[in-house]
């Protein structure tokens, strides 16, 4: 196989696990959201790591408030309870190796919560990919996110 067949269907596989991530958040489904970390690590800018589908899951259940049917805050319950939220990436740039087989990716997203009946931004920012093809296909190596930009934030963080 070629090298350009190589990286376009490197591109749709990676972009599959790009956009897993933002579904498994905004739907509460925080297994999803850990098991694309299960060879991998969440890296924050302020130095914290969490490694594993286990730790990631754990990360963003404390961090991240849920909400019921009606809009109230509660406990996370899984696929029960979501953040009221919708993740977006975009422009992604890829770099692969020669083998085609470890990919740096850069990518911006943004974030929308609803709020009071109303869509909102809350937050703009760059996520930093590797990812690694194996024997039984791509997945996360790491993701570095840095936050540039944030809106009311309130209602998406827990305390």
């Amino acid at each position: 196989m070629d090298r350009v067949t190589k990286q376009t269907q490197a591109r749709y596989a990676i972009e599959d696990i790009m956009f897993a991530y933002g579904r498994a958040i905004d739907s509460g489904d925080l297994a999803a959201l850990g098991a694309l970390f299960a060879k991998g690590k969440l890296l924050l800018t302020e130095g914290r790591e969490f490694s594993g589908a286990g730790e990631v899951s754990e990360f963003y259940r404390t961090l991240v408030q849920f909400y019921d049917t009606d809009g109230e805050p509660v406990e996370y319950r899984p696929l029960e309870t979501t953040p009221l939220t919708q993740h977006r990436v975009f422009n992604r740039r890829y770099q692969f190796d020669n083998a085609v087989s470890v990919a740096d990716v850069e990518s911006t997203f943004a974030t929308s919560q609803l709020i009071e009946g109303q869509l909102v931004e809350i937050a703009l920012g760059r996520y930093e990919d590797r990812f690694a093809r194996d024997l039984a296909g791509w997945h996360l190596v790491t993701r570095r996110i840095h936050i540039d930009l944030t809106g009311d934030m309130s209602r998406h963080m827990q305390g």
